[in-house]
């Protein structure tokens, strides 16, 4: 009995932040038909085989991405780790990391087409291809809905990226508790000296691990020193409500 896919990643680690609900793969997998699709599918294996093949929108996900993105089978396997809405769209429910070894192994989709034959695969085209046309998201056989890889409201896992985050809404705190009895005043939480550490890290693209050490600690002794204001500036705040 196929089961309805669950919403993307029951957990986000190490992705953190909002998912984009419009991501083209999530609304691609919301409209193929994947119950019919999984149906014809096992048809070609035998029943004692069914627990140990590869699920079906796995294969199939693999399959149709390679289609929509004109990709060979080792470029989908690579698109695969690195697209996690695209691993959503195989149906995973968690991320799979490439480890030394691929989620499977690139001949295993030329098996499949082969297994399956060319009637399957023209009437697995034919299904999803006029179903994405009627909404509007293909045209031809390519794909007009853009996306990038890790789209920008999804958080990078990496630790200053994740330190600068928490250290700019230590200095937005900062002030906004500082306003509230001396509005005038003025406290150097080093905001403009930190960003430019930040930017700077984020606009190199090759990073040593000495590189990636030293702005880690550089951000860690920033936030420290600002986790260190704000209580200062909270102190004060309640000396002045007490009196």
């Amino acid at each position: 009995m196929y089961l309805k896919q669950l919403p993307i990643f029951k957990e986000l680690s190490p992705y953190s932040g909002e998912i984009d609900e419009n991501n083209r793969w999530i609304r691609l997998e919301e409209l193929v038909p994947w119950a019919e699709l999984d149906g014809l599918y096992r048809k070609y294996f035998d029943k004692e085989k069914l627990g140990v093949i590869k699920d079906s929108q796995l294969i199939l996900g693999l399959l149709l991405g390679q289609m929509l993105l004109e990709m060979g089978d080792r470029p989908i396997l690579e698109y695969f780790h690195e697209n996690p809405y695209f691993q959503h769209f195989c149906g995973q429910d968690v991320f799979v990391a490439k480890g030394k070894t691929s989620i499977i192994h690139h001949s295993l989709l030329s098996k499949r087409r082969k297994r399956l034959g060319k009637s399957y695969m023209n009437k697995f085209e034919k299904e999803v291809i006029t179903v994405l046309k009627s909404k509007g998201l293909v045209k031809g056989k390519k794909l007009i809905v853009d996306a990038t890889v890790f789209p920008a409201n999804i958080t990078y896992p990496n630790d200053v990226k994740l330190l600068n985050t928490v250290r700019e809404f230590l200095c937005k705190t900062i002030l906004q508790v500082k306003n509230t009895y001396n509005p005038k005043g003025r406290i150097r939480t080093f905001r403009r000296t930190a960003r430019k550490v930040y930017l700077n890290f984020q606009k190199t693209k090759r990073k040593s691990k000495q590189f990636i050490r030293l702005s880690r600690n550089k951000m860690i002794r920033f936030v420290r020193r600002n986790i260190r204001q704000l209580e200062t500036v909270l102190g004060q705040a309640n000396e002045l409500k007490l009196t």
